[in-house]
């Protein structure tokens, strides 16, 4: 998946405390100093662009209108000092498309929440529509209208494998779509079991991902475990 964090603005060392924060997360991210030319974000690219108030080019609530017709797929969470913008502009920028606003000294775990809360509710959203997921290098297809899974062997073929149970296919699913992602139990939790989430111990989510590694045989080493936080799968 093409999922970017960017950090506009020309505060170095606000950028870069950022910067840490999010590559912690496993997000690609990116540092620009200033507004972006037209085209810089490719059209199959999605992401969340944190852009500081009061830039040229990101000054008015039409400022970020224009900036998101030419941008589809990017979000935008907008920051400044705090005071250093009325409300009535805040409220402009809010109604012009822009998803957040928050203050320059923001709490990074804060901000790192509310990023994971955003990528929960749309991004995810959007993958998790999808009927096949394809890992970067093709070479592990996942088809949900089929329920199955076609791995590429070292013979030079495709082996295809079907026996799953439907949370271990979700489980797989969503580990190939976000690729290199950390993907939370708290995730997991609310896509595979929804309304029921709250019920469900964490520690269900822990076998249901054992039980699909073994199935999965050498595969099954590409779903990682990321202590603390839940799992991520790299090819």
């Amino acid at each position: 998946m093409n999922f970017y964090i960017w950090i506009i603005s020309p505060d170095e060392t606000l950028t870069h405390r950022w910067n840490q924060a999010f590559t912690r997360q496993n997000w690609k991210v990116s540092v620009l100093k200033s507004v972006p030319r037209s085209g810089a974000f490719r059209a199959n690219i999605k992401g969340i662009a944190l852009v500081e108030m009061g830039m040229e080019g990101f000054r008015t609530p039409g400022d970020f209108d224009n900036f998101l017709k030419l941008n589809h797929g990017i979000s935008i969470i907008a920051f400044c000092g705090s005071g250093t913008v009325s409300n009535h502009i805040i409220a402009g920028c809010l109604e012009s498309g822009v998803d957040d606003f928050v203050d320059s000294t923001i709490d990074e775990r804060v901000l790192t929440a509310k990023l994971v809360a955003h990528i929960r509710r749309t991004l995810v959203s959007d993958k998790w529509v999808d009927n096949v997921a394809y890992s970067s290098t093709r070479r592990i297809q996942v088809d949900k209208n089929r329920k199955a899974a076609r791995f590429y062997g070292s013979n030079g073929k495709f082996k295809e494998l079907t026996d799953f149970t439907p949370k271990e296919f979700a489980l797989l699913f969503m580990f190939v779509s976000f690729e290199g992602q950390v993907v939370s139990r708290r995730q997991i939790l609310e896509h595979l079991w929804h309304d029921e989430a709250g019920h469900v111990n964490p520690e269900t989510v822990d076998k249901h991902v054992e039980s699909l590694r073994k199935k999965l045989g050498n595969s099954g080493k590409k779903i990682k475990t990321v202590y603390g936080e839940g799992y991520v799968f790299r090819e």
